[in-house]
């Protein structure tokens, strides 16, 4: 687990199935969930020990490795959902979300309040404000999530690489210029929190990442 000190906003990760990365974000008395993967025993020490339950699940697409701890959350904590609305069907559909494919299918379960976006806008969550960025190429509704100096890449951006686009509603084309909006969109020190892997900048990744270069 990493804990990291940004501007008053303190953000812990959990590693789970996949090496895929989940974020809890603390600001004051709001609590938000991005992309909650499958080691949910983890997340819940986490909450426990803030006692401060989370206000909402943001979510940067829906494959399975970012969504398969969402029934096992929302049993405990009923708080809307925000996703893209190209992915949205993906989570009720074992085909789409890539989880019958490994064998143990998925959908969501649980009642919730799913929000949709389809164009770069502002969510307002508790006293956070969170600009989310289209950035499809991975999936047709992959999306960041930027906060303050932060921003949450699930799998459009990692550390010297991308995400595939080999899968259903990917694209090689798109992702490049979803690459290009990112870094024409946010400031060289944003930092990169990436849905797997470790955490790099935007200025780093210009001038390392292959992709990009």
């Amino acid at each position: 687990m990493v804990r990291l000190n940004r501007c008053m906003m303190k953000i812990n990760t959990v590693v789970n199935a996949l090496e895929e990365n989940t974020y809890v974000v603390h600001q004051n008395q709001d609590v938000l969930i991005i992309d909650p993967g499958s080691n949910t025993q983890a997340l819940m020490r986490i909450l426990d020990a803030l006692d401060i339950p989370p206000i909402a699940v943001l979510l940067t697409h829906a494959h399975i490795d970012h969504i398969s701890g969402l029934n096992a959350f929302l049993k405990r904590f009923n708080v809307p959902i925000w996703v893209h609305e190209a992915d949205e069907p993906m989570l009720h559909d074992p085909n789409l979300n890539l989880s019958k494919q490994l064998g143990q299918p998925f959908s969501l379960k649980e009642l919730a309040t799913i929000h949709t976006f389809m164009d770069d806008t502002i969510i307002e969550v508790g006293h956070l404000q969170i600009t989310t960025l289209t950035t499809p190429g991975h999936t047709s509704g992959g999306a960041c999530y930027a906060i303050e100096n932060v921003v949450f890449s699930g799998d459009t951006l990692f550390y010297r690489s991308v995400g595939r686009t080999d899968f259903p509603g990917g694209s090689t084309r798109v992702l490049k210029r979803s690459l290009q909006k990112l870094m024409n969109t946010l400031p060289p020190n944003t930092r990169v929190l990436p849905g797997h892997g470790p955490a790099t900048t935007l200025r780093d990744e210009q001038r390392h990442n292959p992709y990009l270069i």
